[in-house]
């Protein structure tokens, strides 16, 4: 958006240097920057605008003069570029208020025993580049409240957290897998979307059998009983028979170790096998049936917003206090029938961390 201002007054040249001043103030407070004041006189005209980023000044709102016009007959035609030069392609190392929080794999906040703090991550390394594009410096500040994990925006159009900050000049710019929607647009400007998430549904698995049911699972019930009527016929026939034929007892004493063998090795290697491939139930493979099977979708509060337009999921949704990485950590301790709202970046993250 470009302002033209004509300042038609008869004041004094420093008054009206003063005024200007003020008004260049202003428009750089609602990041405006493509202004020209035009002050005309009996014999020239004057063109000021100010230029916030110098080599020697950040945030400098003086004006500076840019055509003193004493006729217009016998001066060339000024173009686009002379009456609205380029203002922030070089910062001067002007310090920058950048807003971040720990979300890897975007921004995962490091600091040293020495107090320094780094950034690493996606998002991270964008800024780096910005930074080192624009010419300036990256001073960090913390959320408000800092403990915040996402933002609010009332449907007033007031905002909670880093978007407040952005409303109140406290902040120029923020960077962290920040989502785009139309509220957000409304009260701030951002970049075009750089990256589109797949979001995918982690489905919890519950195993079929209990722990006390594993204990018998390795044979079928006809074997057990095969078993039992073998382990009774030894209690009653082996101690008749070691009386009346040594030898006889002998025989059976081992076919009775070498079943007993046969079955140990059939039992652990069934066994070994439960437990290193259990059994689990079927999982859904739709969103119809993940709805049939009464499973409950958990999410965190700002990947829960994106559910407002799918009531259907929003009914079976609860929201856990945490970030994305601390919800996928969870999965362990939730019950049964428990599902997990995220994206595979931060699968590929979480899973990256544990192998």
């Amino acid at each position: 958006m470009k302002f033209l201002i004509i300042l038609n007054n008869k004041k004094r040249h420093s008054q009206q240097l003063h005024e200007m001043e003020k008004i260049f103030e202003l428009l750089f407070n609602a990041y405006i920057l493509d202004v020209i004041i035009i002050t005309p006189g009996l014999q020239n005209v004057q063109m000021y605008s100010y230029f916030p980023f110098t080599q020697h000044h950040c945030s400098n709102t003086k004006p500076v003069l840019l055509f003193d016009i004493g006729g217009l007959v016998g001066h060339s035609q000024l173009g686009y570029n002379d009456l609205f030069p380029k203002k922030i392609s070089n910062f001067h190392q002007c310090p920058m208020n950048v807003v971040v929080w720990n979300i890897p794999p975007y921004i995962e906040i490091r600091k040293s025993e020495e107090g320094v703090v780094t950034l690493d991550g996606f998002d991270a390394s964008i800024l780096r580049i910005i930074a080192e594009a624009l010419n300036f410096s990256v001073l960090l500040t913390p959320n408000e409240p800092p403990d915040l994990i996402s933002v609010h925006i009332l449907p007033n159009g007031s905002a909670v957290g880093v978007f407040k900050m952005l409303q109140e000049r406290r902040a120029n710019l923020t960077i962290g897998c920040i989502a785009c929607d139309l509220t957000r647009m409304q009260i701030t400007s951002g970049s075009y979307a750089y990256f589109i998430p797949k979001f995918v549904i982690i489905l919890k698995n519950s195993i079929v059998i209990k722990s006390r049911e594993l204990l018998v699972r390795p044979f079928t019930k006809s074997t057990w009983r095969l078993v039992i009527c073998i382990s009774v016929l030894k209690l009653t026939l082996l101690p008749i028979i070691r009386r009346r034929n040594t030898k006889l007892y002998s025989i059976f004493l081992m076919a009775w170790l070498y079943i007993l063998f046969a079955l140990r090795i059939g039992y652990e290697g069934v066994m070994f096998h439960v437990i290193t491939n259990p059994p689990f139930q079927p999982l859904p493979m739709t969103l119809e049936e993940l709805f049939n099977h009464n499973f409950t979708l958990f999410t965190d509060y700002s990947t829960n917003r994106l559910l407002e337009l799918m009531p259907s999921l929003k009914a079976i949704s609860q929201i856990v206090n945490c970030t994305p990485m601390e919800l996928l950590e969870q999965m362990d301790e939730l019950p049964s029938k428990s599902a997990i709202l995220s994206t595979t970046a931060y699968v590929s993250y979480y899973m990256k961390d544990r192998m």
